[in-house]
């Protein structure tokens, strides 16, 4: 009775670049006409990014960074601009008391800079984002209360 076995090592030569070798031995296969063997192979591995040496590579936590709000229209219109800088996502969501708590999505202009602009009258405004399809949570830096269903909201004032 043959036994079989392989083996594979990557040796890292720089942070983006990597030798691969293998070697094994495979079994016959007499239902598709193939004799035992054994093999060797040699390959070379780059990085896409650099991969610092003896470190995991993780993806970095999504963040929301900074929540802003601007009036592009006169008082009349109440045309609001909400301008959120958030890296590392795919996707940004916003609702409140002011789109009827549907969910809208911002569009990214860059890599972290987000907007969307829509009708928001002056008052007192309950407001929540959601980013990639998580939780909803108030925006940073606007006070919060307790909701009605055992979370938080933003609280945005517009005078």
């Amino acid at each position: 009775m043959r036994r079989w076995a392989s083996a594979t090592a990557t040796f890292w030569l720089s942070n983006q670049f990597a030798a691969v070798a293998g070697a094994g031995r495979q079994p016959a296969s007499p239902a598709h006409g193939l004799p035992a063997r054994s093999y060797a192979n040699f390959g070379m591995m780059l990085a896409y990014m650099p991969i610092p040496r003896r470190t995991v590579p993780v993806a970095p936590p999504a963040s929301v960074a900074a929540f802003s709000l601007f009036t592009t229209g006169d008082a009349q219109t109440a045309e609001r601009t909400l301008v959120v800088r958030a890296g590392g996502i795919e996707r940004l969501e916003v609702m409140g008391s002011f789109t009827g708590w549907e969910a809208r999505p911002l569009t990214r202009f860059g890599r972290d800079h987000w907007e969307l602009t829509l009708p928001i009258p002056p008052g007192l405004h309950e407001i929540n984002i959601r980013v990639d399809g998580g939780k909803w949570r108030p925006p940073p830096g606007l006070p919060t209360r307790r909701d009605g269903f055992n979370g938080e909201v933003g609280i945005l004032v517009i005078e």
